[in-house]
């Protein structure tokens, strides 16, 4: 499928062939500039901050664990 460069994504009900998991690929979502606002809602939602902000040369990033169990990291990229 052409996504012209974007990423697609789907959510699908849980089943029991997927099960939520810490130890597969962590997906990057990129918030950028959003990246305090989105990390301000995380532990209201249900979910938990695993690893706060971590500076990259060229991101910031922050590990997130959501209400399922799943480990996803979040990234704002910096302004060049």
């Amino acid at each position: 499928m052409d996504l012209n460069g974007e990423v697609g994504g789907d959510l699908v009900p849980p089943n029991p062939d997927h099960k939520p998991s810490g130890q597969a690929s962590r997906v990057y979502l990129k918030r950028d500039g959003k990246l305090d606002e989105v990390l301000g809602r995380v532990q209201k939602a249900g979910g938990r901050i695993v690893r706060p902000k971590c500076f990259i040369p060229d991101a910031d990033i922050d590990i997130i664990r959501d209400t399922e169990g799943n480990v996803v990291g979040l990234s704002s990229m910096k302004k060049k």
